[in-house]
C-alpha cells in the first residue's frame, strides 16, 4: 500500500539510507523493544539497589548508633 510519493532530485537522495524491508523494520522494532525493557529493568534494579534503610537508636550508656540493611 503506496500512501504518499516523494520525488527527490537527483542531489537529495545521496543521503538516504537504503531501502528496509517489513520484515527488517519488524525485527528492528522488536529489537528496540527489547532493549528498551532491558534499560527500564536495569534501571529498576539500580534504584531497588540505591534504597537503603538507615535507622538510628541510642541507649543509656552510649552515644546514637546507626543500623541499616537492604
Amino acid at each position: 500500500m503506496v500512501v504518499e510519493t516523494i520525488d527527490f532530485y537527483a542531489d537529495e537522495d545521496a543521503e538516504l539510507p537504503p531501502p528496509m524491508s517489513q520484515r527488517d523494520v519488524v525485527l528492528l522494532n522488536k529489537a528496540q523493544q527489547l532493549e528498551d525493557e532491558e534499560e527500564e529493568e536495569a534501571a529498576a534494579a539500580e534504584g531497588e539497589a540505591g534504597k537503603q534503610k538507615v535507622g538510628y537508636f541510642s541507649s543509656p550508656s552510649s552515644p546514637i548508633w546507626q543500623w541499616s540493611w537492604m
